[in-house]
């Protein structure tokens, strides 16, 4: 049960990094069990206890920093992994409710900090497209990862650790297709 919190601790804030910046996405993340050191654990609750303060004592002025802060918080709960469904860490797919959420304060919050300012709405509107832009070259780029299971695989083992459950499908995927030169050695990996 502690790897699961510390786990679901460290996911909270995974999830939004990887919403801001996607990158090193992958099809499977092996769970860290134990893996997850004290400063990451401790660092990730600090964080989390930080902005959740911050939300409480700006609820009456900015009142879309708690709705949205809370609301990533409580629908992230049933995915998050304290009930362990599957043997994954984290999963990309679980993020994509919760994160409504952070885009509603992104949505009312941008153009708070930016209104009254000189050029503000020019910001906001020069903000917007470059981010539409920068995230559409990576969303293009990720898709190519999706091409067929093997890319998919090889792209998961270059940006995940220590991944036996994508090592077991890839080298699935080459005996399947009769290539025991690479399908055996991954096998073997697994079984040592």
């Amino acid at each position: 049960m502690s790897a699961r919190v510390f786990n679901a601790i460290a996911a909270y804030l995974w999830y939004p990094m990887k919403a801001i910046w996607p990158r090193q996405l992958a099809a499977y993340y092996p769970h860290p069990e134990y893996s997850l050191g004290p400063a990451q654990i401790f660092g990730s609750l600090i964080v989390l206890a930080g902005i959740s303060y911050l939300a409480v004592r700006y609820a009456r002025k900015r009142p879309y920093l708690f709705v949205g802060w809370f609301a990533y918080l409580g629908t992230l709960v049933p995915v998050v992994g304290l009930v362990q469904v599957g043997n994954q860490g984290m999963a990309d797919r679980y993020s994509y409710v919760p994160l409504i959420g952070l885009f509603l304060i992104a949505a009312w919050g941008i153009p708070d900090l930016l209104s009254g300012r000189r050029h503000g709405k020019a910001m906001l509107w020069t903000g917007g497209i470059l981010a539409m832009a920068v995230l559409g070259v990576l969303s293009a780029r990720q898709v190519g990862h999706w091409r067929n299971s093997k890319t998919l695989f090889h792209h998961t083992l270059s940006v995940t650790e220590d991944n036996p459950v994508i090592m077991n499908s890839l080298g699935a995927i080459y005996t399947g297709e009769g290539d025991l030169e690479k399908g055996g050695p991954i096998y073997a990996v697994l079984c040592s």
